[in-house]
């Protein structure tokens, strides 16, 4: 038989609430998202070592592959192009011009105009030529086989080359490369043997002489004609040496490493260098890049599995311990959400560390807000199912980052302080200290895992920032998500209670001015129920709320209510018993609605709609039977035949139809709204008679099944009984009657010590 649904309860909310469907469909969601966190980006080998940090064990290869040594491939081209000798552009221009000049000058000297063949030539060159040298030079150019000779002589010294300046050439040269190339001939010569324009004169006086034995007489004058025409004529073609050297450099092959099956990568406690990081990473790389499809299929399987068993191993703990949570799938929901979330926060900073130099994993893993989910699962939820996310979270976070052990410390360490110092959380600021003594912690954790894996001083540095972005982050990430998860799940916390808690809220205000009597009965129900709800370990802080406002509905028409009317002021005796019922009852529903208009949180609604359950209104139920009663008196003497018709009122008619309390906190509301009630009408507030009343009420309620909807147990009603009356005890004992000062205000002073007189027989009787 299907159970229906509350009457404050739509059915399609009621039906997500309870169906095992919903759960059922959850947990395929949350399986399948953990599925696709670990599918992204794959980062199981991700290398999390840094630059001179020491290797926490040996990597051994277990593939053979080839690594590409940039750094030696790099060191390989740059010494190749050294070895490109700089191209040297030759420009026999110049020599020619010159040439054709001196070819005139010796025409002119042959046909007897010397001075005008002087004159001609000291205008046009800087080297110029004396009276005597040019009678020397007409001798010599008077056999004209001789100026052939040493045109020939000219040419072969002014096509070697002729270098303006040696430091340039000798700029030029690299390393032990002491050769140039000419062109456009292409010639390789050796750089040594280029000649300046002073050593090219020197060298044409030498082979001169070779070629006349008279040549001495106008050598002076050669000097002069062989200075103008060897001249530099080389210069150095940037462009074309850079390019021949890109293109040697291209030809370099890359310089690769070849890494065997069983052979070292890195040793443990070897200092890591650059080269190194970069062998592992090829050696990840290699790996991904050679594992087979069936192998891919496999690990999936494997990954999925493990998945699986570790949700039904966390559903199994939430069955077995936390019944209430696994029957709630809104709960569930939220569970999974945070859970989820966290793991995406902890994916999304391994994605940035492979996608980016800036920071390394090693260092970035100590940023990762593990802590967020447990701290928020703890405030929203209970402590103890904080405690179960930050295993959920640091099992499946190491397992994420490829059984990182420091993750897996770190994360379970500053959970575990995160949930400690935001339990019973009632202000907002104990986010604060949260924070900073996760941030303690996971420095602590830092600074021993350094000692263990013998990390650089310049590392753990880094790591120590990481670490107090982490607290600064989850204090930031749980301000902001806490008030969207209480709307989103419809969440009470003890933070936004203590601002419904607050005597100056408008609705209690209203409360207090427009029926003092609830107001104060309000108060007296909320000091018994949260002292009964600390006993059975209950919400203590939710039952006092849900106190103040359980009557607030009582404003609209106070005069109603007996803890608001005057001595001898009862509009119900003018009324039938059925109109005041439903003048009582309404309260409920005027309630309900106050507390819409002022969005008070569901916990207080319903403990507004609940605490009277579907109990009879007692009073105005036996003002119903004695009017009854009286009625049929006045009638059976008058007329026996309507006698018949004449029925005693029933108890239904006078019962409330609201839902029966549903949850302990209102439970215990409900009783103790009764038996503050009942106490007033005590004249004899003796211990046992106490007891006894709150023995009956509690007893009358379980017998009515008033208590079968919520989850308390015969031994927690015992102990509420035992609370209830024990504070009822205390605000409700007697005072003792301080006498009169009998003595009148006139009499002058006694001059001797007099003794008091007896108090009279009935002072004293008052005071025993």
């Amino acid at each position: 038989m299907t159970t229906p649904p509350p009457n404050n309860t739509s059915p399609a909310r009621w039906w997500l609430d309870r169906s095992r469907i919903v759960r059922a469909l959850l947990f395929i969601a949350t399986f399948a998202s953990l599925i696709g966190l670990f599918a992204v980006g794959d980062l199981s080998r991700l290398v999390d070592l840094t630059p001179g940090q020491r290797s926490p064990r040996t990597v051994i290869s277990s593939i053979d592959f080839d690594f590409l040594d940039q750094a030696a491939t790099t060191a390989e081209r740059d010494r190749a192009a050294a070895d490109v000798p700089p191209v040297w552009q030759l420009n026999l221009e110049r020599f020619e011009n010159s040439w054709r000049r001196i070819t005139l000058l010796a025409e002119r000297l042959n046909s007897g105009r010397a001075q005008e063949a002087i004159d001609l030539w000291n205008e046009s060159s800087l080297y110029k030529l004396s009276a005597e040298e040019g009678t020397a030079l007409t001798r010599f150019v008077y056999y004209r086989d001789r100026v052939p000779k040493v045109e020939r002589l000219l040419r072969v010294i002014a096509t070697a080359g002729i270098v303006a300046d040696r430091a340039e050439l000798e700029f030029t040269l690299t390393g032990n490369n002491k050769r140039v190339v000419i062109a456009p001939a292409e010639a390789t010569v050796d750089a040594t043997t280029l000649r300046t324009a002073s050593e090219a004169v020197q060298v044409f006086e030498q082979q001169l002489l070779a070629i006349a034995s008279d040549a001495r007489l106008s050598l002076v004058a050669w000097r002069q004609l062989a200075a103008d025409a060897l001249r530099g004529n080389l210069h150095l073609d940037r462009e074309e040496t850079r390019l021949r050297q890109d293109t040697r450099r291209k030809e370099v092959q890359p310089v690769f490493i070849h890494i065997s099956p069983g052979q070292p990568i890195v040793f443990q406690s070897q200092e890591v260098t650059g080269q190194s990081l970069e062998l592992l990473r090829a050696y990840n790389t290699e790996l991904t890049r050679l594992r087979p499809p069936e192998a891919l299929r496999i690990e999936f399987y494997g990954r999925s599995l493990l998945i699986l068993v570790v949700l039904l191993a966390s559903c199994g703990y939430l069955w077995s311990n936390h019944p209430q949570t696994f029957q709630n799938p809104g709960q569930l929901a939220l569970l999974a959400m945070l859970g989820v979330m966290n793991l995406a926060l902890v994916k999304a900073v391994m994605l940035l560390c492979s996608r980016t130099v800036l920071v390394s994993f090693a260092v970035a893993q100590f940023a990762i807000p593990a802590a967020l989910a447990p701290m928020l699962a703890g405030v929203l939820l209970m402590p103890s199912l904080g405690v179960f996310m930050v295993a959920f979270v640091s099992v499946f976070t190491a397992i994420m980052a490829g059984d990182s052990f420091p993750l897996l410390i770190t994360s379970m360490v500053s959970g575990f302080v995160g949930v400690y110092f935001t339990q019973h959380m009632r202000r907002r600021s104990q986010l604060v200290r949260a924070g900073a003594a996760l941030t303690v912690a996971e420095l602590l954790c830092i600074g021993s895992l350094a000692a263990m894996t013998h990390i650089p001083l310049d590392t753990v540095m880094s790591q120590a920032i990481a670490g107090l972005i982490n607290g600064l982050f989850t204090i930031f990430l749980a301000s902001g998500l806490l008030p969207v998860c209480e709307f989103l799940f419809h969440i009470t916390t003890d933070i936004r209670l203590l601002e419904f808690s607050d005597l100056n809220h408008p609705l209690l205000k209203k409360l207090c001015f427009n029926a003092p009597g609830t107001y104060h009965h309000s108060l007296v129900v909320a000091n018994l129920a949260e002292s009964a709800a600390e006993a059975i370990d209950a919400n203590p802080l939710l039952t006092r709320v849900c106190a103040y406002y359980h009557d607030i509905g009582k404003t609209s028409q106070p005069q109603f209510f007996s803890e608001n009317q005057e001595p001898g002021q009862n509009p119900h005796d003018r009324l039938p018993p059925t109109e005041s019922f439903h003048i009582l009852a309404d309260h409920i529903r005027v309630g309900k609605e106050l507390a819409q208009k002022y969005r008070l949180c569901q916990p207080i609604v319903d403990a507004i709609a609940q605490h009277h359950g579907t109990t009879v209104a007692t009073s105005i139920y036996h003002k119903a039977r004695k009017a009854a009663q009286e009625a049929s008196t006045i009638v059976r003497p008058l007329n026996a035949s309507q006698t018949a018709d004449l029925k005693p009122p029933q108890q239904d008619d006078f019962r409330y139809t609201n839902p029966k309390p549903s949850s302990r906190e209102v439970a215990i509301i409900s009783l103790a709204d009764a038996i503050e009630g009942a106490s007033r009408s005590l004249t004899n507030t003796a211990p046992e008679k106490v007891r006894a009343l709150v023995e009956q009420i509690i007893t009358a309620r379980f017998e009515d099944g008033q208590l079968d909807d919520c989850s308390l147990t015969i031994h927690e009603l015992r102990v509420i009984a035992e609370r209830f009356t024990q504070t009822l005890l205390n605000m409700l004992h007697t005072r003792i009657a301080y006498p009169k000062d009998e003595t009148p205000a006139s009499a002058p002073a006694p001059s001797q010590p007099q003794q008091s007189p007896a108090p009279p027989a009935d002072r004293q009787s008052k005071i025993a």
